[in-house]
């Protein structure tokens, strides 16, 4: 949570460090915790919002003013003084967020990326060797085939159709099982098992991989996907060169989103990787 924020904090042009980028960066992720969960994470991700949208239109009325100078293209340059300058402070400060919010929510994807690293370290060679960047990929879609990271999609049926043997009315509350979609065994083959390699032989159709939502990204699926592939990519290129244990507890599917009860990453030095230790 900590390094996705203050790395986003500083790509987006924000010029928040240190201890501020700190609890700027906890803010982020306890709108992301509390996103499909009851209070208190609920009650926390309200407090949170609360302060960051005061604290995003202090940032862009600022910038307007000229007491702040993000550099051209970052995301508040963008929506301060560029494409966006003619927006209210308002909506400008709400797709601020809408840029930081959601790369902060790919830490929870990083987390299950360094689980399965540390529970397949044979992988490690192929992504740190020649062809390095396809296995990385590879290795990504699958973290985001198998994590559990959003159990489920809900939405309203805005008409009436049939699928399948399933009649749905307008109004209906349609419940997509993201995790059931991802591993199906008639769509998948061997589809319990953690292999990486299937992304290098084919990638499936829209409807079959849904980590992010199904469809176009003209449709219901996140327009994020890219960029959460390419921090993920990040993420494991530096874990895959660097020796580490890491200690995890059972991952908890009794709230959205989803994450191990307890995780510690700790002896990283250069070098080979330790397997997984489960927490006692």
């Amino acid at each position: 949570m900590r390094i996705y924020g203050t790395a986003v904090l500083a790509w987006g042009g924000t010029g928040v460090t240190g201890r501020e980028a700190e609890d700027v960066s906890r803010d982020l992720a306890d709108v992301v915790a509390g996103f499909g969960f009851r209070a208190p994470a609920y009650a926390r991700a309200w407090r949170a919002r609360t302060r960051l949208d005061a604290w995003a239109r202090d940032l862009v009325r600022d910038a307007r003013a000229g007491e702040l100078d993000p550099a051209e293209g970052t995301a508040l340059h963008t929506f301060a003084r560029g494409a966006g300058r003619d927006l209210p402070v308002r909506v400008a400060a709400v797709d601020l967020l809408n840029f930081l919010r959601p790369t902060v929510a790919v830490s929870w994807l990083g987390t299950f990326a360094a689980m399965a690293l540390a529970e397949h370290p044979d992988e490690a060679a192929r992504l740190t060797g020649d062809g390095a960047d396809a296995h990385l990929r590879a290795f990504a879609d699958e973290v985001r085939r198998t994590s559990p990271f959003v159990p489920a999609l809900t939405g309203i049926a805005t008409t009436d159709f049939r699928t399948q043997q399933h009649w749905v009315r307008e109004g209906d509350r349609i419940v997509l099982d993201v995790p059931g979609t991802n591993t199906h065994p008639g769509a998948w083959p061997w589809a319990s098992e953690f292999r990486p390699s299937r992304f290098l032989e084919e990638q499936p159709g829209e409807y079959r991989f849904v980590p992010q939502g199904g469809g176009s990204l003209e449709g219901h699926r996140c327009p994020g996907e890219g960029v959460t592939t390419a921090l993920l990519v990040v993420t494991l290129r530096h874990l895959a060169r660097t020796g580490f244990t890491l200690t995890a507890g059972p991952v908890r599917t009794d709230r959205i989103p989803t994450l191990p009860r307890q995780l510690r990453i700790s002896a990283v030095a250069p070098g080979g990787l330790r397997p997984l230790v489960p927490f006692p």
